[in-house]
């Protein structure tokens, strides 16, 4: 096994691994404004976060200042952004519900169709049900009748009713900084020894402390992300097509 290039190693292609962790670590601190500011994005779970764009948007700018101009040349790509490097923190938009209800609207026209039924799970004093293009599209569903249709429109019905059982965005934060942790540590001892003892010794190391079968799930999960995040398949920025 060669220290340089071990087995099972991520190789660099158009991106490379360092990018790669400055991309998270800017992603992280994203977060964190989120956190502090009361906005966190809707639907952000362990790794649901990688995709998105609210929060992968400028941390893309920081390793590759020319994504901006390859963005652009992009069209049907406009994504709301929270928050954004570039927007002083007072300056940044209000969690209104007007305003949240259109970055729902804005997701769901641009090819995520479970965007609705996310804006149906917050509580936000019936505002989910009250937005137009939600009431235009149950009246869609119900006009059309077929069971697809019918079974979207409990779907979202369930959905209003029943908001529970979302982890708190502090839990989910805690989850992903600890994910963090174990994969930068792994990316920095990785070839010292055989993989099976690194996942068992940093799962000890992990706060809390995990399971070595939790370690291997966390790694293949962010290494199967960055094979495809390294050549730019997901678009010039890290979030998938709409």
């Amino acid at each position: 096994m060669s220290a340089t290039n071990p087995a099972g190693a991520w190789q660099d292609g158009k991106y490379t691994v360092k990018q790669y962790r400055r991309w998270l670590e800017a992603v992280l601190e994203q977060l964190q404004i989120c956190l502090d500011e009361g906005k966190w994005p809707k639907g952000v779970r362990e790794y649901d976060y990688l995709d998105c764009a609210d929060v992968t948007y400028s941390p893309w700018f920081v390793i590759d200042p020319s994504a901006q101009e390859l963005i652009s040349r992009q069209e049907g790509r406009d994504v709301p952004r929270v928050a954004d490097y570039s927007i002083p923190t007072g300056q940044m938009p209000t969690s209104s519900p007007v305003y949240r209800s259109a970055e729902y609207e804005l997701d769901y026209r641009s090819g995520n169709s479970a965007a609705i039924f996310a804006w149906a799970s917050v509580p936000a004093n019936g505002e989910s049900l009250r937005a137009p293009w939600v009431i235009e599209q149950l009246i869609e569903w119900r006009r059309d009748g077929s069971p697809d249709a019918r079974q979207r429109f409990d779907r979202f019905m369930r959905e209003y009713w029943n908001p529970i059982g979302v982890r708190k965005p502090e839990t989910v934060f805690a989850t992903i900084e600890r994910d963090q942790a174990i994969l930068f540590a792994y990316l920095d001892q990785r070839g010292d020894k055989p993989e099976e003892q690194l996942y068992e010794e940093l799962g000890k190391q992990a706060v809390p402390v995990v399971g070595s079968e939790t370690v291997r799930k966390v790694i293949a999960h962010y290494r199967a992300h960055f094979d495809v995040w390294k050549n730019g398949d997901l678009g010039p920025f890290p979030m998938p097509p709409r």
